[in-house]
């Protein structure tokens, strides 16, 4: 759990300054490539750094768990993020909406996105960089 809250809080701020910069500077660019951007850099880092530091023994299962709880706690740093950064990152609705359900449905939206891309990422990753026992 160490692992997941010291790469975990840093890729969550990261991911929440990518928001951020998509919505006030790039206007909107498509959400999933910059779902799959933001997991591929954080989960490929983490995951280099957990390799580096076990060394011999590197399997799949530890590899997607790692990777699994970064992830978790990268989408609820984001999300508590864009709560505290609303009027900043949640474009206003001009048409009189209840902007609480707008604030949720947008958090709602990137959590759940973020998460389904960032698995496929997770596992994709996990298997690339497994490591198997040495059998002597």
């Amino acid at each position: 759990m160490n692992d997941s809250l010291k790469y975990g809080l840093p890729a969550g701020l990261v991911s929440a300054l990518l928001l951020y910069i998509n919505v006030s500077i790039f206007n909107q660019f498509p959400l999933e490539l910059r779902w799959a951007f933001d997991s591929i850099y954080s989960q490929l880092i983490v995951l280099y750094f957990l390799k580096k530091s076990n060394g011999v023994y590197f399997p799949y299962s530890f590899a997607f768990f790692s990777g699994f709880n970064t992830l978790f706690i990268i989408i609820f740093v984001k999300a508590l993020l864009m709560i505290v950064f609303s009027d900043k990152v949640i474009a206003v609705s001009a048409d009189g909406f209840n902007s609480s359900k707008l604030i949720a449905y947008n958090i709602f939206r990137e959590s759940i996105g973020h998460f389904v891309v960032g698995l496929l990422i997770v596992a994709l990753l996990s298997w690339i960089m497994k490591k198997k026992k040495n059998r002597i």
